[in-house]
């Protein structure tokens, strides 16, 4: 048995979290390949430029970008714009779509 799951609190604040995690680690990582791709493509077309044209300042820059975008997007839901919310029956968390008036 899990007393956490019949704590109502509990399991928004948790689901919540999670929702937040999952969507940030995910939304990251497309993006992370993303620049990675394009990475690869620069040194490919411009050889001899790649290295005046990425710099390890330039890249840190795209990393922490990457990653603000990424929280900026997972926050929403959790700060009830949309609700993540947890089913009892399945023990799952997911995003409500639902608009009430």
């Amino acid at each position: 048995n899990f007393p956490w799951a019949l704590d109502s609190n509990r399991q928004s604040w948790l689901c919540s979290l999670l929702g937040v995690v999952d969507n940030t680690v995910a939304v990251c990582s497309v993006w992370t390949l993303a620049l990675y791709a394009i990475d690869r493509l620069l040194y490919v077309v411009f050889p001899l430029n790649y290295h005046r044209k990425v710099t390890k300042q330039r890249m840190a820059l795209s990393l922490a970008a990457i990653w603000l975008f990424s929280v900026a997007l997972s926050l929403p839901p959790a700060l009830n714009y949309n609700n993540y919310s947890f089913s009892l029956n399945s023990y799952t968390c997911a995003i409500s779509s639902s608009f009430h008036e």
